[in-house]
């Protein structure tokens, strides 16, 4: 999976992890687990069965209180021996899968909270924290990297896309101002705005900045934000101050598809040593 995962855009690489783990839930000895998915598949579709969802997280968080690595997964069995809501939920799950059962609504839950703008997702990464990443440094470091946007949430690619539109006025204004500014460039801006020429999909017209700006939208649009910022990163002076705002959004949202990147893999390891039993 680790040379599958080297091209395509995040999206494309979660779709491939996605993929993956449905194979290996249904070759999984686990079949418990496969009725988790589409429970919380199911609950997530409606208002009622998302704050379901927010109650069992919370749920589970609070059994974990000062619990040790070793304790968590007989935590969580006990857990659903005592809470009605986590027996209905997980009645089909082995007591030896139930914290495999807990990632796989973590994981599950934030792929849901990543699709939205600005959604919220502590609680996704606190499951995750305190399953998968206690076995796994590179995880914990990661999560904790993006922690501090947890609350805010992260932009999509889409929602990125109109961030940008909106800021494009700002970015070519600034780029047009002080004395350094050639009347070619300024040339070029106005007539850019008139009329738009492109050569096997790439733009023409218009000045350097104009250029990174459109060929950026083009990237976020077909989901491609680490080809957008770099775009981005090559716009300079006053117009790189403009633009950094979007750049800092986006890579906040490349670390947050690192993190799910990284889990989606751990994940498939465990399903896989579970399909092995």
């Amino acid at each position: 999976i680790a040379e599958d995962l080297k091209t395509g855009t995040v999206a494309q690489r979660l779709a491939k992890i996605e993929g993956r783990m449905g194979v290996l839930l249904q070759q999984s000895n686990a079949l418990g687990l496969q009725s988790v998915v589409q429970k919380i598949q199911g609950l997530q579709s409606s208002p009622n069965g998302t704050a379901q969802i927010q109650s069992l997280m919370s749920a589970f968080i609070g059994s974990t209180q000062g619990t040790t690595t070793d304790d968590v997964a007989s935590t969580f069995a006990t857990l659903k021996e005592t809470n009605p809501q986590v027996a209905e939920t997980f009645k089909d799950v082995a007591p030896e899968d139930m914290k495999a059962a807990v990632m796989l609504l973590g994981m599950t839950q934030l792929r849901d909270s990543l699709a939205r703008d600005n959604q919220s997702f502590d609680q996704d990464l606190q499951i995750l924290k305190m399953t998968m990443a206690k076995d796994n440094p590179e995880l914990q470091a990661a999560i904790d990297r993006l922690a501090p946007k947890a609350k805010s949430g992260v932009l999509t690619p889409t929602g990125l896309s109109k961030e940008l539109r909106g800021l494009t006025g700002e970015i070519v204004a600034a780029s047009l101002s002080g004395q350094d500014v050639s009347i070619e460039d300024k040339a070029k801006a106005r007539l850019n705005s008139v009329i738009k020429i492109e050569k096997n999909g790439h733009q023409l017209s218009g000045t350097q900045t104009q250029i990174a700006i459109t060929e950026a939208q083009k990237k976020l649009d077909a989901g491609d934000v680490e080809g957008a910022v770099a775009l981005l990163q090559q716009i300079q002076g006053p117009a790189a101050e403009k633009t950094q705002p979007i750049i800092d959004a986006a890579q906040t949202t490349i670390l947050a598809s690192q993190v799910q990147q990284l889990i989606g893999t751990n994940l498939i390891q465990t399903l896989k040593g579970m399909g092995q039993k």
